[in-house]
Formats: structure tokens, C-alpha cells, sequence
């Protein structure tokens, strides 16, 4: 099966187009955008309308790229944190519907888990064995997912992710190490009170803030990415920009929450390594797609 499958997250949209076959995923066209829908979602409750004009812009543009390539194709779309916690979110799924003609299926906390943790073992097999911790750190949420040879053990979404810590926390550099410390300790906190103890796991990220500190750092150590931590934390977002210019364009002023996130994460998993899938939730609902498509064949 060929289909394509838009993620609405609070900071980008995603479009992946695959081939699907007996559960193996086949990237053919990806791309990318950061219109940052969940702009101060969290403050007003509410999704601006210039953000989400930004949004159908975008989802136009994908739907007209999808059938100018490969012409007709089923398309899944998803909305995660930021449309799910929005007052006006029914607003938002109608404007998108009369624009664009998709409708948006909203992930619930744990959908958003479960399709992520297939998103990432579709692209890691490797992470199907031993004892793993995937970390989806987005804009609005995070979701954590333990798992043991693949199989789910321990999931939750939290109301945590690189653009409300950077909106609410200060986690906004340059910013005192002691900050960086305290907020640390409080995410940690956070995590253990839903479960997620320190475990000896390894630590597998998916979404944006793995990637783009995958294209940061070779070096993809815990001890590795606190010394990244310390010394980004004395640059502006417009020094970060003007030192990674082509990776953090549209994340240079929540990268580093995002990178407070992980490494809180990683230590309540007790990883001393981060691993870094390409897999995620476009990657787990074409898997879901493809088995609709053959449920409703059979």
C-alpha cells in the first residue's frame, strides 16, 4: 500500500509518503515545516488564527505536492498536544476540513504513545529486544514508553514539551546553570510520580529534539549531552542559530528546553546513551492504515 500520512504537532507538521508492506514502512517523500501552532496555547487556551492559517498553508501546499508526485493517495491526518488541549479546536478541524478536505483525526495522550512507540520500531528493529525507553519529546507533550522485547510495558503523556517549558519555565537561554538544575529536578520528580523509575534501559528518541541533537553532536552520550546543555545555555537563540543555521532554523528558542527534557528523561531511565530512530507517529499510522486498508479487503 502507498499512502501518506501529516502529523499536526505544536511546533511543526510533518509529511511522510511510503509504501507500506507486510508491516515494513518505505520512505518515499518527506517533508517538514515549523509553523508552531501551539504558540501560547498554553497561556490563552487557545489556538491563534494566524498560527492556524499558517497551518492550512501548509497542509494545502502537502495536499497539492502528495497528487502532483503520486497522484491519488489515501491520506491520514493526526493533530496531537496542541489541538487536543485548544478551546477552539473544533474550530480549527473545520477550517481545516473546508480548506483542505482532509479530516484530522485527534490522538488522544495515549494513542500518541502507542502510535508512536510502532512509528519507532518500525524504523529501529533493533529496538524490538531487551529492555528499551522510547522518548517522544514534541512542542506540547512528551510521551514516555517502556517496553520489554517490544512489548509495551509502561506508557504516559505528559504535558511537557519544548515549547511550553520554553513558554513557561524560562527554559529560554541564556540561562543560569542553577535554573537549568532546579527545572531538571522537577521534570525528574514529575516522571517518577507516574511510574518511571530509574530502570537501566536503553533510551531510544524519536521526533524532533532527538533528531536535530543527532545532527548536533556525534557524541550521543548522557555525560556528552550535559556538556552541550552547559554550554548552550550561555547562548541567545540567535547565537545557537547562527552556529547551527540549517538544523535548528525554527527551533533555535525551544532546542534547549527540548534538550532539558531529554536529558531529565534519560536519567530517570537510566540510560547513559541515547539511540535515535527515524520512526514516529507518520511512520505508526500508515502501519494502522495499512491494516484498515486490509481488514476492510478481507
Amino acid at each position: 500500500m502507498r499512502a501518506a500520512a501529516i502529523d499536526i504537532g505544536t511546533n511543526t507538521v510533518l509529511l511522510l509518503v511510503a509504501d507500506v508492506v507486510d508491516g515494513v514502512v518505505t520512505p518515499l517523500h518527506q517533508d517538514q515545516r515549523i509553523p508552531r501552532l501551539g504558540k501560547g496555547v498554553d497561556a490563552s487556551g487557545n489556538l491563534s488564527m494566524d498560527r492556524m492559517m499558517a497551518v492550512i498553508e501548509c497542509l494545502v501546499d502537502y495536499r497539492d505536492a502528495i497528487y502532483e508526485r503520486f497522484g491519488v493517495l489515501p491520506v491520514v491526518v493526526t493533530a496531537t498536544s496542541a489541538v487536543r488541549d485548544a478551546a477552539n479546536r473544533i474550530e480549527f478541524l473545520w477550517m481545516v476540513e473546508e480548506a483542505t478536505g482532509y479530516r484530522i483525526r485527534i490522538l488522544r495522550g495515549e494513542e500518541e504513545a502507542d502510535t508512536t512507540f510502532r512509528g519507532a520500531l518500525s524504523m529501529s528493529p533493533e529496538a524490538r529486544h531487551g529492555h528499551i525507553g522510547v522518548i517522544d519529546i514534541g512542542g506540547g507533550s512528551t510521551e514516555l514508553i517502556f517496553a520489554t522485547d517490544g512489548v509495551v510495558t509502561k506508557k504516559h503523556s505528559f504535558d511537557v514539551g519544548s515549547v511550553r517549558q520554553s513558554e513557561r519555565s524560562g527554559w529560554m537561554p541564556p540561562v543560569d546553570m542553577d535554573v537549568v538544575r532546579r527545572n531538571t529536578d522537577e521534570l525528574m520528580a514529575l516522571f517518577r510520580e507516574n511510574g518511571f523509575g530509574d530502570a537501566s534501559r536503553r533510551a531510544v528518541g524519536v521526533a524532533g529534539t532527538a533528531g536535530v541533537v543527532r545532527s548536533v553532536s556525534a557524541d550521543l552520550s548522557l555525560s556528552a549531552l550535559e556538556r552541550l546543555q552547559r554550554e548552550w545555555s550561555v547562548c541567545a537563540p540567535g547565537e545557537l542559530l547562527r552556529r547551527h543555521p540549517d538544523i535548528l532554523s525554527g527551533r533555535e528558542d525551544v532546542i534547549f528546553a527540548g534538550l532539558g527534557i531529554l536529558i531529565a528523561a534519560m536519567r530517570v531511565i537510566g540510560a547513559d546513551r541515547l539511540e535515535v530512530s527515524d520512526g514516529g507517529i507518520r511512520h505508526g499510522m500508515l502501519l494502522w492504515l495499512a491494516e484498515q486498508e486490509g481488514n476492510s479487503g478481507s
